[in-house]
């Protein structure tokens, strides 16, 4: 038995998870932190789960909606075996915010700076750094290295320990 306009509140549920849906998708173009992917791969999948739950697997939408799971379940077999895992050689914390200077300020090279190369290099306090989706960095976040200039017979005579 079926009421009038039940299916006009079907259908508006059904446009509203198909809306909520697109934005969780056109949301994960813009993402590189996989955590928040793999928040977006769950809510999307239960939007799925009720929208099928509404339209039914027996009816045309239902079997439609059957089939696209079936679809999005074979691009991410096919996304994981084309996956390259990458283990790190330090532990720290992943960032995606590259500056292309880590080869030129790194630790084995702290004997090399001095005020006009680092002059050279034009940075600025508080720089806001662009975010890559190509590659990332391991921050030891265990060591830290500060460089500064001091002009005193003390500071001429310092050498680097390790």
């Amino acid at each position: 038995m079926q009421w009038i306009g039940q299916t006009d509140i079907f259908s508006a549920d059904i446009k509203a998870l198909e809306n909520q849906i697109e934005n969780k998708i056109e949301g994960l173009n813009k993402k590189n932190n996989i955590q928040e992917i793999i928040e977006n791969k769950k809510d999307i999948n239960t939007y799925i789960l009720k929208k099928s739950k509404i339209t039914g697997e027996l009816s045309p939408a239902g079997s439609y909606i059957k089939n696209l799971i079936q679809e999005r379940e074979d691009y991410e077999n096919k996304l994981n075996e084309n996956s390259e895992y990458i283990r790190a050689g330090m532990s720290g914390v992943v960032s995606y915010r590259v500056d292309n200077l880590e080869e030129t300020l790194s630790p084995d090279k702290l004997d090399t700076l001095n005020k006009e190369m680092l002059d050279k290099l034009a940075l600025k306090t508080g720089q806001i750094v662009a975010t890559s989706n190509e590659m990332g960095k391991i921050i030891n976040n265990y060591e830290c290295y500060i460089a500064t200039t001091i002009k005193s017979k003390e500071a001429e005579k310092a050498k680097i320990r390790w």
